[in-house]
């Protein structure tokens, strides 16, 4: 039911683009403008959504007049509703992770290292140890 946008002081073009919003009533259509008040700032300009909004309100029927003054209830879409619960820690010391995952980086950025096989054995037993580490 779109006729109460039909009785409205506007041009063919701006009833069109209020038609395109797919309202039933007055309440509903001011409802939406409030709630999207810069959106529809864009899309009907400022001195056409005044119009609108005094046009709609004197359309208004008792319930939807109340039902518009009315408090506005707040949810958050997608927000969590509980804390976030603590990461836990990893069963094993991080600095000593970083220090054996630093020395191993160290060695290998050596110029010739796969060259030197006591620098490569170093490397083998030091990534030995820290994958012990973290299979624990």
């Amino acid at each position: 039911m779109t006729d109460f946008i039909d009785e409205m002081p506007l041009t063919e073009g701006d009833k069109l683009k209020l038609r395109s919003l797919g309202v039933r009533s007055p309440g509903e259509m001011l409802a939406l403008l409030d709630a999207a008040k810069e959106a529809s700032r864009n899309f009907l300009g400022p001195a056409i959504l005044d119009k609108v909004r005094n046009a709609l309100g004197e359309r208004l029927s008792n319930d939807e007049r109340d039902l518009l003054g009315g408090p506005v209830s707040s949810f958050y879409l997608g927000a969590r509703t509980m804390p976030s619960p603590r990461p836990v820690p990893p069963p094993y010391d991080l600095a000593e992770r970083d220090h054996l995952f630093s020395r191993i980086q160290a060695l290998k950025s050596r110029p010739g290292t796969s060259a030197n096989s006591a620098v490569m054995n170093e490397i083998e037993a030091l990534e030995s140890q820290l994958n012990h580490m973290l299979e624990r």
